[in-house]
């Protein structure tokens, strides 16, 4: 029964606090970046980055900071700065999302424009 242990997971994900679950899909989106610049092949036009450089690399893309431990338009192919690219995006999107629900928990009320670009309002009680 391999699907047991999905089912599980699925379970435990389901069940977390909205706090868990940002701090979970960072600590996810985080590995999942690391995981691909150490293991898929065609990212990097020299050496592949160390454990830590791709630990510390993707941290800075989820997180949005634009840090980097070499020259990224240099270093990276298309591929690998799509790559990059990809979890800037998520990243920013759940940074969207924390201060929504940061604006919302305080009771105030987004912009008109903001509560458009975010979608339907959100409620907290």
């Amino acid at each position: 029964m391999p699907l047991r242990p999905l089912r599980r997971a699925w379970l435990w994900w389901s069940e977390l606090s909205p706090q868990g679950l940002f701090v979970a899909s960072f600590v996810l989106l985080i590995g999942l970046g690391t995981a691909g610049l150490l293991w898929l092949p065609g990212l990097y036009t020299g050496p592949r980055l160390g454990f830590l450089d791709a630990l510390f690399t993707a941290t800075s893309a989820v997180c949005v900071t634009g840090l980097v431990v070499v020259d990224t338009a240099t270093y990276f192919t298309f591929w690998g700065q799509a790559w990059l690219l990809l979890f800037i995006q998520a990243g920013g999107l759940g940074l969207f999302a924390l201060t929504t629900l940061i604006i919302g928990g305080l009771g105030r009320r987004l912009s008109l424009r903001s509560e458009m670009i975010s979608g339907p309002s959100i409620e907290l009680t």
